[in-house]
């Protein structure tokens, strides 16, 4: 045999021998892989049990979640409409003027400190029923949450009536919702009727007015109505204030609710409303002062108009005589130190620190 020919037979053994030692390699490995995921010891089910629970859990929750989201509209939706028919029910279907407001009636601001007024309506009535009515100017709908009674709260629909901002009366009443109250106070409320005129005065009671003809024999419920039936005329009155700060943005006047004092200083202490659009005061409404204001204060603050000073404190007569401004006044001028005049330094005073004091809300709203 060649030399030639021996090389490449032993060429070919030796790649044939090492094609099958790694073919045995591969075997080994692959058999080493089983025998390893036999003897591979599984999951404790005191590992697995908690697990598999946290799954589930998660799931479920993310479930509830996706369910409630869809379903909460929808829950909202149906009880305000259940809420809108009892007050159809109480002033009678025919008698609201649907063609006004969303079906008759218009949602109406709630202040903060109302806890127990859940909903507030101004209601359209049509004009036959206002007429036969006229001792009444508006009418509103509350939707009450009552403080717990004997046993639990009632929610209640009410109609207060008279003129809205100045006096109300409780014109009738109905329960929405017993449930949580016990049977006897439940029973006698859904019995109730109403007389028109409660008007809720300190010291007065809704179980000894006589303008009603139930519940003597259920007084807890009927004092936790009494609570939340005042607290919807004082709010119908505009007794319940809200708390300080920014309110409500309206035909795009953002307005805020102030209180503001000056200790050591006469006329110090004013409470009432200040409308701000674009950095600049539009309007104030004062609601109170501790102070009466005296005549040279009022010559010089309204133009020499002498009266109480709900009417003096009007901020168009004063931003125009004292910045001859028309257009709302800027912040920059209440920022400054403003040269006040002889004999009305402290009404003015007092009267630029309220709306400056108002201003330093804004900015906090803002967070400026």
């Amino acid at each position: 045999m060649s030399e030639e020919l021996k090389d490449k037979v032993n060429k070919e053994v030796t790649t044939s021998q090492n094609e099958a030692s790694k073919d045995t390699s591969k075997e080994n490995k692959k058999q080493k892989k089983v025998k390893k995921a036999k003897t591979k010891k599984p999951l404790s089910n005191f590992i697995l049990f908690p697990i598999v629970l946290g799954s589930v859990c998660l799931i479920s929750a993310g479930a509830i979640a996706g369910i409630n989201y869809l379903t909460e509209p929808i829950i909202a939706r149906n009880a305000e409409k259940k809420y809108l028919k009892s007050c159809y029910k109480l002033l009678g279907n025919e008698n609201i003027d649907k063609t006004q407001g969303t079906d008759g009636l218009s949602k109406a601001d709630v202040p903060t400190s109302a806890s127990y007024i859940l909903q507030a309506y101004k209601v359209f009535v049509t004009s036959e029923f206002a007429s036969a009515h006229s001792e009444y100017s508006d009418f509103y709908y509350y939707v009450l949450q009552t403080p717990s009674g004997y046993k639990g709260s009632v929610t209640l629909a009410c109609i207060i009536a008279g003129t809205y901002g100045e006096d109300g009366v409780l014109y009738d009443m109905m329960a929405i919702d017993t449930t949580s109250e016990d049977a006897l106070g439940a029973g006698q409320l859904q019995n109730v009727t109403v007389k028109p005129g409660y008007t809720g005065e300190d010291g007065d009671n809704l179980l000894d007015s006589g303008y009603i003809t139930s519940g003597a024999t259920a007084k807890v419920t009927f004092n936790a109505v009494d609570t939340a039936i005042k607290q919807a005329i004082q709010v119908f009155e505009g007794k319940i204030i809200p708390t300080i700060g920014y309110q409500k943005t309206e035909d795009g006047y953002e307005i805020y609710y102030n209180e503001h004092s000056i200790e050591n200083m006469t006329y110090s202490s004013f409470t009432g409303y200040v409308y701000i659009k674009d950095e600049k005061v539009y309007n104030v409404e004062i609601l109170s002062s501790t102070n009466t204001i005296g005549a040279k204060d009022n010559a010089w603050l309204n133009g020499g108009s002498y009266s109480y000073y709900e009417d003096m404190l009007d901020f168009t007569s004063f931003s125009n005589k004292y910045v001859n401004a028309t257009d709302g006044v800027s912040f920059d001028v209440f920022s400054s130190d403003p040269v006040y005049v002889a004999g009305a330094t402290q009404a003015t005073e007092g009267y630029v620190e309220f709306i400056r004091s108002t201003i330093e809300l804004y900015n906090e709203h803002h967070n400026k």
